[in-house]
């Protein structure tokens, strides 16, 4: 399992989550937004687990053009299911 996911499980909130990826936003990373789910998403190495690559949010923030335009705006990388 990637440590960071095994940090941002262990986060008590969303907020605690939300100032993590923008404090460490990076290339092998991405936010996805369903209409009922939200997480984070690292880049899965061949023969790896998914699941241990994967963070849920309590949380979901939606599929909207608005919501991937503020998450561009604060530097965060997004995709949409």
């Amino acid at each position: 399992m990637d440590k960071r996911v095994k940090l941002l499980r262990e986060m008590k909130s969303d907020e605690e989550r939300w100032k993590w990826v923008i404090a460490n936003q990076s290339n092998d990373m991405i936010i996805m937004c369903d209409n009922d789910m939200t997480w984070i998403e690292f880049d899965i190495p061949d023969g790896e687990e998914p699941d241990d690559y994967i963070v849920d949010f309590d949380y979901f923030i939606g599929w909207a053009d608005g919501i991937f335009d503020l998450l561009k705006v604060v530097g965060i990388k997004a995709s949409s299911v």
